[in-house]
């Protein structure tokens, strides 16, 4: 065996062995589902070109700086990201995004987001509430509430990807009177004047009447919203 297959022999399986690190780890790269063929906004750190999307998981792996990769099976471009949770800006077909999530985020479905430590099935499809609700349920889940503390972790998860409103989960106990999943009265973060028409569901939303996104009581049969599911 020539000198040259031998090196290109030995490259070849130190590649095979980190992608088997890579697959076995404690802590896999998972797709991010909203990011399917579409651009993200994040700048990457390097780019480069690889005729797998392993070797691109590899060169992710072994950059402690980083915390997302691209890939395009297209044009083959790999791109590393030291940031995540980016924002979706248009279609850019063949390019997948994927994360390294802790096992309890479910592959194909979450997106972890480490500043709140949580895994959350973001839904960018505008949909109404009772949709929604029922989308969650299917995957034994429920409509994200932001009782006991995590209103500020939910609007920097909205702010973070320019969403402007969602379903949020709230029981309808009496006139004016709602409460969160745990059942807590809903009693802050209202929008300006809310509740006002004693609508059954609830939304959280920013607008030029409600700049802090706040709380809005919402009809469940004709304001469309995309949604967040938590376990």
């Amino acid at each position: 065996m020539e000198d040259s297959q031998y090196f290109g022999l030995i490259h070849l399986l130190h590649i095979l062995l980190s992608y088997l690190y890579v697959v076995c780890s404690a802590d896999m790269f998972n797709i991010i589902p909203r990011l399917v063929d579409r651009k993200s906004d994040g700048i990457p750190m390097a780019t480069t070109t690889v005729p797998m999307i392993s070797m691109c998981a590899y060169l992710c792996k072994a950059n402690s700086s980083c915390r997302v990769f691209h890939y395009n099976n297209i044009s083959q471009e790999c791109g590393l990201y030291n940031s995540q949770n980016h924002r979706d800006v248009g279609i850019k077909v063949g390019t997948k995004h994927f994360q390294i999530m802790p096992k309890e985020c479910v592959p194909g479905i979450d997106e972890w987001f480490p500043d709140i430590n949580q895994c959350i099935y973001i839904h960018t499809t505008t949909v109404i509430y009772g949709d929604a609700q029922g989308t969650c349920h299917s995957m034994s889940r429920e409509l994200m509430s932001i009782y006991g503390g995590k209103y500020l972790a939910v609007k920097a998860v909205m702010q973070k990807l320019d969403i402007l409103g969602i379903h949020v989960y709230a029981k309808r106990v009496g006139a004016f009177s709602y409460e969160w999943r745990n059942g807590s009265a809903i009693t802050d973060h209202w929008c300006p004047g809310e509740p006002l028409e004693d609508r059954d569901c609830v939304a959280l939303i920013e607008t030029t009447w409600c700049p802090e996104l706040g709380l809005d009581d919402s009809s469940c049969t004709k304001a469309k919203r995309v949604f967040f599911c938590e376990e």
